[in-house]
């Protein structure tokens, strides 16, 4: 099985750049259940954040079903955290909604992602000098399979910056 999570970021003007994180899916703003953190905040405070939604005990598998690879996701919102606290970074907000979560040991994949830049240039959300964005289950590599489609978002403007795919699986 597989579950709908969520990843998103902003740079607030207060705070600096913030991510949040946790269900996602279609009904993401009916029934929120997420988690926000500074991007300087650690794999292992991501991890405890995961575990205090309401959905954490679906998360540990309940009833007979598999864990979910937690560890895969929190990789993944690291990953989003780093290219938020690059210097060049030109990302505003980003939300990447969902995010397939398989069960533990299978990875996660991004299905969708929505970009807001100061400008029309191009961002590739998986850059190629951020280690980590693709991220195999459990550590480093390249088969986490991100599939991303970039859009800018204007008002009255909807427009297709870029898609990046790697190692992309069907769940």
């Amino acid at each position: 099985g597989c579950r709908e999570l969520m990843i998103g970021a902003h740079r607030d003007p207060v705070f600096g750049a913030v991510i949040a994180f946790g269900d996602g899916g279609k009904y993401v703003e009916a029934m929120p259940d997420v988690r926000v953190l500074l991007s300087s905040a650690t794999r292992e405070d991501v991890l405890d954040a995961l575990m205090t939604l309401r959905i954490a005990p679906l998360l540990r598998g309940v009833r007979g079903e598999s864990a979910m690879d937690v560890d895969a996701f929190a990789d993944a919102v690291m990953a989003v955290a780093g290219m938020m606290n690059q210097a060049d970074s030109r990302i505003e907000s980003l939300d990447i909604n969902p995010v397939m979560v398989g069960e533990s040991g299978s990875g996660c994949q991004a299905v969708d992602a929505v970009v807001f830049t100061p400008n029309d240039s191009r961002v590739d959300l998986l850059a190629p000098n951020v280690d980590g964005a693709v991220a195999q289950p459990g550590g480093t590599g390249a088969s986490m399979g991100f599939f991303v489609v970039l859009l800018a978002l204007r008002p009255g403007e909807t427009r297709t910056l870029g898609i990046k795919v790697t190692a992309h699986q069907d769940y």
